[in-house]
């Protein structure tokens, strides 16, 4: 086995960020049994929190006369919006799980092939912690950034309904009386157990995205960095035919890696792209118009945030791999022999599409995708404003 030592820092940490928040998102804490239905039942228990969120927050728009509070309404839009989101992610986790393994499987492989002592393995060797630099950045940042927003918008939404309603929402059907301190501090721990099961699947979809897309760019550099082995006259002469056949191998492996990514983020990106289009609609609302707190500024920062996630990981796969068809125009193919020069062409159309994260074909999403929502967004949030006042 490999030690830590081996390991480059980048490779080790983003991969135990990946490890934790899939340990935490398909509850493996839980110990698996003999038996399906326990398993099935391990794998039920964050659906039913976040069903009986919803149920809630359905409850007190229709029996508590929420519509008629604007404030109130727009944090029950968002909060009802969150729980809708997460639960579409993990259903759709669930379904494509298998593409999930191979992902999976195929970062244990690249990690593994560290120190294989090829060319190919000391050219991934440099360019994958460089990659990965950047999702480290970003799951530190976001995932900071989440629980300081949650722990303030928590703690001021307990503090404002006299700890009853921490997440808005009050507590139905529980056979205890109102007002009294056990009540409060059942719908304190319940409540609070809802906050994380949200962090976990809305948060930890979230980062093991960033890691996955650091995992992918770190082999496209890869395929890069070989490719410019061709540069060489004497490489291109020579051993062109071992180059080639690497990056052949290499490219349909990632090809397959990043059609698992599509799979999963297919239909998902879709429900993320409306969802927050509305939060940050709602957010900005109520933090310019109607009650600016800490807790809103907070909460519509980590929403802008979490576009910034998709939109930039997908603009960076849209970038590497038009880098790889890039590379493959700079090598000196024309110093290669005919028949070299076929398995090139091959590698090079294969190269040529573009490929990002797509929301449901509608479109691919990059960061122009990420400004056209802020702009409507926030468009749409004076507007609204315009028609109540």
């Amino acid at each position: 086995m490999e030690s830590v030592q081996d390991i480059p820092y980048e490779v080790y940490q983003s991969r135990k960020y990946f490890d934790l928040c899939y340990i935490s998102f398909f509850s493996k804490f839980i110990p698996e049994s003999r038996w399906k239905i326990l398993n099935d039942i391990r794998l039920s228990v964050i659906p039913i929190f976040m069903l009986y969120m919803a149920y809630c927050f359905i409850y007190e728009c229709v029996v508590r006369e929420v519509p008629l509070n604007p404030t109130k309404l727009s944090y029950m839009i968002v909060y009802f919006g969150a729980v809708y989101q997460g639960l579409a992610r993990y259903l759709l986790y669930l379904v494509h799980y298998e593409d999930l393994e191979s992902i999976q499987s195929f970062m244990t492989d690249l990690k593994e092939s560290l120190q294989d002592g090829t060319i190919v393995s000391e050219v991934r060797k440099e360019k994958l912690p460089k990659a990965l630099q950047f999702s480290i950045w970003f799951v530190k940042s976001f995932g900071t950034s989440s629980l300081i927003a949650s722990t303030v918008v928590f703690l001021s939404n307990a503090f404002n309904s006299n700890f009853e309603s921490p997440l808005i929402f009050q507590m139905t059907h529980i056979p205890m009386t109102h007002d009294t301190w056990y009540y409060k501090l059942f719908c304190m721990i319940f409540q609070f157990i809802c906050l994380i099961v949200l962090l976990i699947v809305v948060v930890g979809s979230d980062l093991m995205l960033t890691v996955m897309v650091g995992y992918i760019d770190g082999e496209l550099r890869t395929i890069n960095g070989v490719l410019s082995k061709l540069n060489d006259s004497g490489m291109a002469k020579n051993q062109s035919n071992d180059i080639l056949k690497q990056v052949y191998s290499l490219h349909m492996r990632i090809n397959a890696i990043m059609n698992n990514l599509r799979n999963i983020l297919w239909q998902m990106s879709i429900h993320i792209l409306v969802s927050n289009f509305i939060f940050v609609c709602m957010t900005f609302f109520i933090t310019r118009f109607l009650a600016p707190s800490f807790g809103s500024v907070f909460t519509l920062t980590n929403v802008i945030f979490q576009l910034v996630i998709i939109s930039y990981n997908s603009q960076i796969l849209l970038n590497r791999t038009e880098d790889v068809a890039d590379g493959m125009w700079m090598t000196l193919w024309y110093e290669m022999c005919i028949k070299e020069q076929k398995i090139f062409l091959i590698i090079l159309t294969m190269a040529q599409r573009r490929k990002g994260i797509e929301a449901s074909g509608v479109s691919t999403i990059s960061v122009n995708t990420l400004v056209q929502i802020l702009k409507s967004s926030l468009t749409y949030a004076a507007f609204l404003y315009t028609l109540i006042t």
